[in-house]
Formats: C-alpha cells, structure tokens, sequence
C-alpha cells in the first residue's frame, strides 16, 4: 500500500476520535513517502488540534521545507503563534502567505488582528479594509467591519 491509503485512513480516524490510529497511520505514510508534505502538513493537523504545538510546528516546518509554497502550513503556524500570543512569530509566518497569495482572506484577518493587538493601528486597518474588500458579506468581512468601526472609534 502506498502513503496516500494511510494518509487517507489517518484522515478518517482523525475524523473518528481514534487518535492512537490516527497518527500510527500519519507515520506510516511519512515512513513510506517522506518526501510527501501533505503526510507531514495532517500530522502537524494532528498535533495542532491536540495543542502539541512544538511537534505540530516542527511538521508545519518540514512542509516547507518540502514545499515553499503549501499556505497551509504557513497559515497553522500563524495561528499557533498566534493562539500563544507570539505576535512576531505570527507575522513571521503570515507575510509570505500574503505575499505569495494575496487573496487569502484568512491571512489579513490574523495580521489584522496581530497589528491590533500590538497596537499598529494604521496597519491593522489597511489590513481590514482589504479583508473587507475581499470578504464583504462574510464572516471574516463582518469581522474587518466591527475592527474599523472600533478604529474609527480610536479615531484610525
């Protein structure tokens, strides 16, 4: 069997709470194709919804490694820096996201957000000014909408 059927069953297991299952059939597909990044991008899924943040940012690294251009994994390292409040290491990871996609809208959210809540608040609204511009009748648009009113507020 190839690492797709076990990538394929980590995934179902996973869906399943079958944690034990789920990551024995991650490593076996990183053990069969480790030159794989979608193997290494679930497993780091795996330890990222678990809160294993370290082993989850060590497999979103060798995603990267593997492939520059997977956003995926730089938009799951921004969100754990971000959860743990690592603001910089956030940006890090969220920048070439928008440099190398600038249509992800999830992306402005978060550097939005990060810009914010480190007080940049000129950056923060041009960042929900364009995530408004791309999400307008969205969940993240009403979002973009509720910060620049806020801003407008502060007087940004």
């Amino acid at each position: 069997m190839n690492d797709s059927y076990y990538l394929l069953r980590g995934t179902i297991n996973f869906d399943f709470n079958k944690a034990d299952l789920a990551i024995s059939d991650f490593n076996k597909a990183i053990e069969i194709n480790p030159n794989n990044p979608i193997n290494y991008l679930y497993r780091g899924a795996y330890y990222h919804e678990n809160e294993e943040y370290e082993l989850a940012i060590e497999n979103y690294l060798k995603v990267i490694e593997l492939d520059s251009t997977n956003y995926l994994a730089y938009i799951n390292l921004t969100d754990i820096y971000y959860t743990t409040n690592d603001y910089d290491q956030a940006l890090k990871y969220v920048n070439p996201i928008i440099n190398m996609y600038p249509d992800i809208v999830k992306s402005y959210y978060y550097r939005g957000t990060i810009f914010l809540n480190k007080g940049d608040y000129a950056s923060a609204r041009r960042d929900f000014e364009k995530l408004l511009s791309l999400d307008p009748k969205g969940d993240y648009g009403k979002y973009a909408l509720e910060k620049l009113n806020f801003l407008k507020n502060l007087g940004y």
